[in-house]
């Protein structure tokens, strides 16, 4: 498991989002997602990672790219 991000959340940065969303949820958070893309990239390809994350109490939001 990943050390804790400031607010006590499970830091996922550069997961895959299965793996992160797994993490979390088996902590008890309730995980939304938000994906976004690099400027200039065209259709996604590969596994989304999580690029960002903020959390507060028991809600995790993560920013995922491919």
């Amino acid at each position: 498991m990943s050390s804790p991000a400031p607010g006590g959340a499970a830091a996922v940065l550069a997961l895959p989002l299965e793996a992160a969303r797994a993490q979390l949820e088996a902590a008890g958070y309730e995980v939304e997602v938000r994906e976004t893309r690099s400027p200039g990239r065209g259709v996604p390809q590969g596994a989304r990672r999580v690029v960002r994350q903020q959390h507060a109490g028991g809600r995790v939001w993560l920013v995922v790219t491919s």
